[in-house]
């Protein structure tokens, strides 16, 4: 196997994973509404970022690819150089959508928390209290 093959299999398998969490964290960010938009952008250009990637990937397999780029970006070296610096920026787009999932998510639980102690103290309250007094 030849060092070009290999680089695209791991290009295409970086390029899968990028692309279902990217869409994980679009689905996700879609629970907190408007304050999700942010995080969905974020997933969204992720989603974007990866499938100029794909692109990349494929005419870099292509055999008559050459004539798609200008003479200088037809090397070996800069395929591979773009497939890796486009799916670095894809997932910096999608770890900053997962950290701002991550923190809405938080927040989240610790209102439903918050109201859940708030609803179990007035049921003790409540139950404390005589009903004919």
């Amino acid at each position: 196997m030849t060092s070009t093959v290999l680089v695209s299999i791991i290009g295409a398998l970086q390029w899968l994973g990028g692309i279902a969490l990217a869409i994980a964290a679009t689905r996700r960010s879609r629970r907190f509404a408007r304050a999700g938009a942010p995080p969905r952008l974020f997933a969204r250009a992720a989603l974007f970022v990866f499938g100029v990637a794909a692109i990349v990937l494929l005419l870099s397999l292509a055999h008559g690819a050459a004539s798609v780029f200008p003479p200088e970006f037809a090397t070996r070296s800069w395929r591979i150089e773009a497939v890796a610096e486009t799916c670095i920026v894809g997932w910096l787009l999608l770890s900053i959508s997962a950290f701002w999932n991550t923190v809405l998510g938080v927040s989240l639980r610790r209102r439903i928390a918050a109201a859940e102690l708030k609803r179990r103290t007035a049921r003790v309250f409540d139950h404390r209290t005589p009903g004919g007094a």
